[in-house]
């Protein structure tokens, strides 16, 4: 029985950047509406991690994320982070403090 002639490794094609392609996330459009629902789905998981099952979650994120990692704090901080950026905050979540 002869054995198969293995194949070269098949050359992959670098990938090709198109013309309409965001270089970066400055210049990705977000509609208004989609910025708000989005702020909205950020501000929801930041109160559900700030709920009654924090100690749950705590240890669930870091068994996903391994020990040395993410934290709580660090992950209900980038929510915040995102929330104030695309403006459904006014930055009480993120400085701690009323900004008015």
């Amino acid at each position: 029985m002869q054995r198969p002639v293995p194949r070269p490794p098949r050359r992959t094609r670098p990938a090709r950047q198109c013309a309409s392609r965001p270089t970066s996330a400055h210049d990705l459009p977000l509609d208004a509406a989609d910025a708000g629902e989005l702020a909205e789905l950020l501000e929801f998981l930041g109160d559900w991690l700030d709920g009654s099952d924090s100690t749950l979650l705590a240890a669930s994120l870091q068994r996903f994320v391994g020990t040395t990692g993410d934290d709580l704090n660090e992950l209900r901080t980038d929510l915040a982070r995102f929330t104030f950026l695309l403006g459904a905050d006014d930055g009480t979540r993120l400085f701690g403090h009323d900004r008015h």
